[in-house]
């Protein structure tokens, strides 16, 4: 049996829904090292993680 052009799009729209939707309740819950305001500001940027010691100099 071929599938029509409905058929597709609906196969379509559940598959990108059903990709979509896990990448969207992950997204939220990943938290950065470092912000520009509270505990992390600029100013802590180089005490967070070793990559950041340049952070301490400003130089890149």
């Amino acid at each position: 049996m071929l599938w029509n052009q409905k058929q597709w799009q609906k196969t379509l729209l559940i598959a990108c829904v059903g990709i979509g939707i896990p990448s969207l309740a992950t997204a939220d819950t990943a938290k950065a090292e470092w912000s520009y305001g509270g505990a992390t500001n600029p100013t802590k940027w180089d005490e967070l993680n070793a990559e950041f010691k340049t952070c301490e100099t400003g130089n890149r």
